[in-house]
């Protein structure tokens, strides 16, 4: 099952949390900014500081993993675009 409601906080980096996959079997989540693979968590949250503001537009997603290899389904895309 995929991870749910992904939200975002500008703090002013860029937080993100969500709710851990129910019913399965998860060793952490894989955090990716437009399509692309950026972090590897084993929590429900992450901060990402590596992105440019200026009204720039990112979109994010989340999918889990565990060590077997297996993905979940990748979570809803929330995009955010960061302030001036």
């Amino acid at each position: 099952m995929q991870p749910g409601n992904l939200s975002i906080v500008l703090n002013p980096d860029v937080y993100l949390t969500w709710d851990r996959s129910e019913g399965v079997y998860v060793d952490g989540y894989n955090v990716l900014r437009d399509g692309v693979k950026i972090a590897e968590v084993t929590g429900t949250s992450y901060t990402d500081l590596d992105v440019m503001g200026g009204g720039t537009y990112y979109e994010y997603q989340v999918m889990g993993f565990n060590k077997f290899g297996g993905l979940s389904i990748p979570s809803a895309v929330v995009g955010i675009v960061l302030p001036l």
